[in-house]
């Protein structure tokens, strides 16, 4: 399960051996490690709800229209849908591929450069539903001193006023639904390399109602230990990492865990890339089984538009099989940023997000007592 149309489980555990049942003892901590992390993107079968024009163009098929006619009827019939057909020996995939990138005026590479040219709008989502939470607490979207005016979407469980311009930005991008692997490549480095976080909520007295509990954040200094099937053990210990550490106030209401707003810097690395998410106003909504063994939950926030371009722009060499466009995709970020207006131009600069998350139950091992706390 990909969690892209359904709501993720998390699994909790107690972190404390031995301990099970809705009611804990004061001050009680459920300790987590994230297994995976996907954009929360609705989809449907065919896609026409919530992209009734169609998928994204990608920046090949991009650089293959602007070609001659006879050149472009050429490469035409020896692709499929913009992807190459690599036995035909008249097609050199890697040539191809540079040139569709290294398209700008005097060759620049458009993913490095995405204002060397002027390509053709990028395709967004239309449809009216999606994941998230209502950040910025208007219904209607419109304007205030912390956010810039957007259409809403109305929430999957039927809630109103959500906000989540990420999605409308790539929820019609290929290489980002689930038959995509620009998130299903972070997602296997995630479960291989050493980039897990872990999350410890503390004061926990009752798993239904905690009025006041502290939820940490930190960075897994261990790998994610795997059986002889491939599947993450549960209730191992994790070191965690130097002083990376964040911590946020909250509640448990009805089963549901809510925390106030940080600001957080959160580790990735995937499609060979080292980057990070930058997560303004971040806050995490688990509900919480009433046996502590399990929850359902999203991470929204506000995605820093920098943070989230430092990322896009080292991709340009999955852009074909992505099937998608860097200087497309810059424009309508812009475009499309709805929070943190820049206090000189009035620019947004950061985009309303919603993200999946699968964890398992751990023990964390604080490693260093310092902390760089965003409360």
């Amino acid at each position: 399960m990909r969690g892209r149309s359904v709501a993720i489980t998390l699994f909790l555990s107690l972190a404390s051996a031995g301990t099970t049942g809705a009611e804990t003892s004061p001050g009680h901590t459920i300790g987590l490690v994230v297994t995976s992390w996907y954009t929360a993107l609705r989809e449907t079968p065919d896609g026409k709800d919530e992209c009734p024009d169609g998928l994204a163009v990608g920046t090949q098929e991009i650089y293959i229209q602007s070609l001659p006619p006879a050149e472009r009827d050429r490469l035409n019939a020896a692709t499929h849908h913009g992807k190459i057909d690599i036995d035909d020996p008249m097609v050199p995939v890697s040539e191809l591929r540079r040139k569709a990138l290294e398209r700008g005026p005097h060759g620049q590479d458009v993913c490095w450069n995405p204002e060397s040219v002027d390509d053709p709008p990028m395709r967004t989502v239309k449809g009216k539903m999606s994941y998230g939470l209502n950040l910025d607490g208007t219904t209607d979207g419109h304007a205030t001193p912390g956010t810039c005016g957007h259409q809403k979407f109305t929430g999957v469980d039927g809630q109103p006023g959500i906000d989540n311009q990420w999605y409308r930005l790539m929820g019609c991008t290929y290489g980002w639904r689930s038959s995509g692997y620009m998130e299903v490549n972070p997602n296997g480095d995630l479960r291989d390399g050493g980039h897990a976080l872990l999350i410890e909520i503390a004061g926990v007295r009752d798993l239904a109602d905690s009025p006041d509990v502290t939820v940490t954040i930190s960075r897994a200094a261990d790998l994610l230990p795997k059986d002889s099937a491939g599947k993450i053990v549960p209730f191992n210990s994790f070191r965690t990492m130097g002083n990376y550490r964040y911590e946020a106030h909250g509640r448990i209401e009805n089963g549901v865990l809510t925390t106030d707003p940080i600001d957080a810097r959160l580790p990735f690395y995937g499609n060979l890339t080292h980057a990070e998410y930058y997560l303004r106003a971040m806050r995490l909504r688990l509900a919480i089984a009433a046996d502590g063994n399990g929850a359902k939950g999203l991470v929204a926030g506000y995605y820093d538009f920098d943070s989230l371009w430092n990322y896009i722009s080292k991709l340009g060499y999955s852009a074909v099989a992505g099937q998608f466009d860097c200087p497309a995709i810059y424009r309508a970020a812009q475009a499309l940023a709805d929070g943190f207006p820049d206090p000189k131009t009035g620019q947004c600069t950061a985009l309303s997000s919603a993200f999946n998350i699968e964890a398992i139950p751990a023990f964390v091992i604080h490693t260093d007592t310092r902390k760089t706390a965003l409360k």
